[in-house]
């Protein structure tokens, strides 16, 4: 048995690690580590190469394995070390250049898939299934069911709600940080009374940017608009443009969703700036528009507007970045939970309930659990099929 110093230099010059490209390859003598691990990265070099894994020996100290395809001379075997816990490759022979390559593979389980495309997922958490089999096919030659990309989904999405417990427990941090790289910015986070708990609950965060407020509340926001002003249209159009600007974000953490919401703001300041340092006319041209479309109403009407300086005022303030969390100023609060999430019995909702006097969409179909019967009782009315 050799001294454990020279176990410990011979393992760290023969610590296993993959290419810089992903790609994964063994030798005689391989460190890799522990059991779970070392199982983890044989799976992984299956999946590349592209064959289903025979196992010979699967036990605390040995693992031994063999391509499934009886044609195959490929063999695999890793022994535990006399620390009983790291693994290393004592031999690796043969060559998968004789079997084909299994594109339907068993080793790409969910958690495989949960691991390679979990930074995909968190980008498009409401992706379908058909995007990340597409993703898998292009870049592992590796396809998959629709079940296995459910479960991979769901083990993702499981991680992001310990970042949102975190994320909430940072949010007086970080609008402290707000106020700190934007003078003049108002944030406010509430807290809701009536959960009783150890730390405060979550209730409400606001944020106004100073840039955002050139002109008094009573001109910008609805909720200060004179009650006397009366439409004979009712809608929730601002609620609905403002869920279709944040999509593709509201399921990640806070942070990262307050972040995007700045950057959005920014965008937007320096789009319409460099709209207004173009601007040829008196009037803005959406001002312009209606005046010409309304061309005999507004005649009877006392039209007031601003000038094309009025506009760009309106977009001259500046939002400073918000630096790296390691670099935000110190600031000790209580932690904040989240907020509770009442869950409806069965399965969740989707898609949007279509309102009744909404037009049902083009390509809609009728439901094949739906006919139409008509006898005395009933005519034109739907019936259930059991």
């Amino acid at each position: 048995m050799l001294p454990f110093r020279v176990q410990a230099r011979y393992s760290q010059n023969h610590q296993w690690a993959s290419y810089p490209n992903g790609t994964i390859s063994f030798e005689d003598g391989h460190i890799i580590g522990n059991a779970k691990f070392t199982r983890e990265v044989i799976n992984r070099y299956a999946i590349q190469e592209g064959f289903t894994l025979k196992k010979i020996k699967n036990d605390r100290y040995m693992y031994t394995v063999t391509c499934k395809n009886d044609a195959c001379d490929w063999r695999l075997h890793a022994s535990c070390l006399t620390n009983k816990v790291t693994f290393m490759i004592m031999s690796v022979r043969g060559s998968h250049s004789m079997c084909p390559r299994v594109a339907e593979n068993k080793e790409a389980t969910s958690r495989w898939v949960a691991s390679v495309l979990g930074n995909f997922i968190h980008s498009n958490p409401n992706g379908k299934a058909k995007l990340f089999k597409n993703e898998l096919q292009e870049r592992f030659a590796v396809k998959v069911d629709n079940q296995t990309i459910y479960r991979a989904n769901k083990i993702v999405l499981e991680t992001l709600k310990s970042d949102h417990v975190e994320a909430y427990a940072k949010l007086r941090k970080c609008g402290n940080a707000i106020r700190s790289y934007n003078s003049g910015t108002y944030v406010m986070v509430a807290m809701n009374p009536d959960v009783k708990s150890d730390n405060p609950t979550f209730l409400i965060f606001y944020m106004s940017f100073k840039a955002c407020e050139l002109e008094p509340v009573e001109k910008w926001a609805r909720h200060a608009f004179e009650p006397s002003l009366k439409v004979d249209h009712v809608s929730n159009n601002i609620s609905e443009c403002f869920n279709s600007c944040i999509r593709e974000d509201r399921d990640k953490p806070k942070l990262q969703l307050l972040e995007n919401f700045r950057r959005k703001i920014m965008v937007r300041f320096c789009e319409k700036w460099a709209k207004a340092e173009k601007l040829n006319d008196t009037i803005t041209p959406y001002a312009k528009d209606n005046l010409n479309m309304n061309e005999k109403e507004a005649r009877k009407l006392q039209v007031i507007y601003e000038n094309d300086e009025a506009w760009k005022m309106a977009y001259d303030g500046n939002i400073n970045p918000i630096l790296d969390e390691s670099k935000w100023p110190e600031f000790e609060s209580q932690n904040i939970e989240p907020p509770v999430k009442k869950m409806n019995m069965g399965r969740p909702k989707k898609k949007r309930t279509r309102a009744p006097a909404k037009p049902r969409a083009p390509n809609a179909t009728f439901s094949k659990r739906f006919h139409y019967v008509e006898n005395l009782d009933t005519i034109g009315q739907p019936v259930h099929l059991r």
